[in-house]
């Protein structure tokens, strides 16, 4: 730092495919893609987050999603739609509901009723965890605001068990993996966790730094050098 960014002054359309699952790379290159004459089409083999889809849609950018057939999708973008602004509330993040879920974990019984939650489907993976693991998770008044759908979500905890995370639903749940370790350590039994690669390309190694932090405070943790 300080770091000086200037754009390029003929900005090219693009075909690139995302080596990581990565909904920050992604929206990145969605909006570079709008600035660039012609169609960009950005590929991607695991479902990240789609809330900068979803938003340009709502301002009227012309996003194309097109499913492909190994479970992936291609984005595309086009400079010629014309986006207008708009005044819109969004929904708290999922996760928030998440803290107060994971923290009383060691409390069985404990209840958490949390209004405006944003429940996207490629949000939710930590949610489906912990209904796996035992709380008690309802959504009640759901519908669909401006961009981002919009309910209302009590939890109730009661006493976690341990579970195997597959892999597959790391893109849905990548930032919510500390809560979920949390969690875990208030948890009956083994939890694993697959599918982290990620999480060491973050900022910071964040696998490395959740492990210090339960290990300073006496919880057992395995770290494998492949996550």
């Amino acid at each position: 730092m300080p770091v000086t960014l200037k754009g390029a002054r003929q900005p090219l359309a693009i075909a690139h495919e995302v080596a990581v699952a990565s909904a920050q790379v992604k929206s990145a290159l969605i909006l570079a893609a709008l600035n660039a004459p012609g169609r960009s089409r950005i590929v991607q083999r695991a479902l990240t987050r789609d809330h900068t889809e979803r938003m340009l849609r709502a301002f009227g950018a012309t996003i194309a999603v097109e499913e492909l057939k190994d479970g992936g999708e291609a984005v595309r973008g086009d400079r010629r739609s014309r986006s207008e602004t708009r005044d819109g509330r969004c929904a708290a993040r999922s996760v928030v509901g998440c803290v107060p879920a994971g923290g009383g974990a060691d409390r069985a019984g404990i209840e958490v009723t949390l209004p405006d939650v944003l429940l996207n489907p490629r949000r939710i993976g930590l949610i489906d965890t912990l209904k796996e693991m035992g709380a008690d998770i309802a959504v009640t008044n759901e519908r669909e605001r401006w961009w981002r759908e919009d309910r209302r979500s009590p939890c109730k905890v009661l006493v976690l068990k341990g579970v195997d995370v597959p892999a597959e639903r790391a893109p849905s749940m990548i930032d919510e993996y500390p809560i979920l370790a949390v969690a875990a350590a208030f948890a009956e039994g083994r939890t694993t966790m697959r599918g982290l690669e990620e999480l060491r390309v973050k900022e910071s190694d964040r696998l490395a730094a959740i492990g210090a932090g339960l290990r300073a405070n006496g919880v057992g943790v395995e770290e494998p050098k492949t996550a």
